[in-house]
């Protein structure tokens, strides 16, 4: 359920800044239901027999009696503002939503005769703010016009409460040992690994063998999430012709890149080549310890090795910090320049427009982090929980161009 309040029209406000105002409130529940069998448990034929004989089998799935639907709860407040005779408006949104009783499959040990067991997990809570800005800072009497839409989106979900018992939940579980996961209290999407062990002065260490030494314990590495995302879309027009260009922007996630993983780890990317006809220390320090093992300073490595040891073991040694990618991005998303004929031209004809346009997209990627691999900043951004943040052997972005003929009648 919804309403809303035009408050310049209720109060009959007549200003030469404030042409509109609404404000609006909304609250919604929603539920989301399971796939068939989850509460039964017993034997399944199976769809493939043998000797022409039916098969039973067990599953492996401890079923919920009491499953319950998933439920999601969500509040919105909004307002929309006109000023200067609907040359600028402003559209604000806050929003918060908590779902709860989300329908997981939890992993268990086998020993129990079992592989995983059905729960109604938590409660996950995602709040945020939208802004979309609109404007036109030239409109004169010759046609000229400019167009301008700014819109900004920012989102925090948080992990409020798991299934009890259950302080992790794991979402996925790369190649390299990185986990995403959802743990009581985080941010959902936070990606956990080992680190490159470090000095105070934040050189990496190198171990014994000349190879790059990690921490034991596990850290946060980055959140699959982005801290906020928009779009800014400009449109030129002079008489029939007209230019549009709209630029994407995605800030502040990260991802986990089993491409790089498995370029370390054979020796396949072309930055692997350094170390392989010569050998030579790797950048970092040494410690240096006394008789009882405590470390008493730190010295520059000069310890050579070769590309085998300098690169493979940050793959075999799970260094998962190694290949989590800045997922931050901007894209020169897409360009159109169009023109459309005056109507005295299509008089004698059929038509009551015509209009040409050569269109562009995905051309350009203004900022991206992805140190050259040749993959796409976009390509983890997956519906699925489990997969979002996760890059493997992705494809880079296609660029297209075309030609559109709009004819009407």
């Amino acid at each position: 359920m919804g309403s809303s309040f035009v408050f310049t029209d209720a109060l009959k406000l007549q200003s030469n800044v404030l042409t509109y105002g609404k404000l609006r409130a909304s609250y919604a529940q929603a539920g989301n239901d399971a796939r068939p069998y989850l509460t039964e448990s017993g034997y399944f034929l199976n769809s493939t027999p043998f000797n022409d004989q039916s098969l039973a089998y067990q599953s492996n799935t401890i079923a919920l009696y009491d499953l319950k639907n998933e439920l999601k709860k969500s509040i919105e407040f909004g307002a929309e503002l006109r000023f200067f005779g609907d040359r600028f408006g402003l559209d604000v949104t806050y929003y918060k939503s908590n779902t709860k009783n989300q329908i997981v499959p939890v992993s268990i040990s086998s020993s129990s005769g079992y592989t995983t067991k059905i729960v109604n997990a938590g409660n996950i809570e995602n709040k945020g703010i939208e802004v979309a800005l609109r404007a036109t800072p030239i409109q004169s009497r010759n046609s000229l016009r400019w167009d301008v839409t700014f819109n900004y989106a920012r989102n925090n979900s948080k992990v409020i409460e798991l299934a009890p018992g259950i302080e992790t939940f794991f979402l996925n579980e790369t190649s390299q040992s990185a986990q995403i996961e959802a743990r009581t209290g985080q941010r959902f999407g936070n990606i956990v690994g080992y680190k490159y062990k470090r000095a105070p002065d934040g050189q990496i260490i190198v171990a014994d063998d000349g190879s790059y030494a990690r921490e034991n314990d596990l850290s946060i590495l980055g959140n699959v999430t982005p801290k906020w995302f928009g779009g800014l879309n400009n449109t030129l027009s002079y008489k029939g012709l007209s230019l549009n260009f709209l630029i994407d922007f995605v800030q502040g996630n990260q991802i986990n890149s089993d491409t790089k993983y498995r370029m370390v780890a054979n020796g396949t990317g072309k930055f692997t080549e350094r170390y392989r006809e010569h050998s030579e220390p790797l950048p970092g320090v040494v410690e240096i310890k006394d008789g009882t093992g405590n470390v008493v300073k730190y010295e520059t490595n000069t310890k050579t090795v070769d590309g085998q040891t300098a690169w493979s073991a940050r793959a075999w040694g799970q260094i998962s910090e190694e290949f989590v990618l800045d997922g931050s991005f901007v894209m020169l998303r897409e360009v159109v320049l169009g023109y459309s004929l005056q109507p005295s031209f299509l008089q004698k004809t059929p038509f009551k427009g015509i209009r040409v346009s050569l269109v562009g997209r995905n051309l350009w990627y203004i900022e991206e982090h992805m140190q050259g691999l040749g993959i796409s900043p976009e390509t983890n951004l997956n519906t699925s929980a489990g997969a979002t943040g996760v890059e493997v052997f992705s494809l880079p972005t296609t660029r297209s161009y075309g030609l559109n003929l709009n004819l009407t009648f």
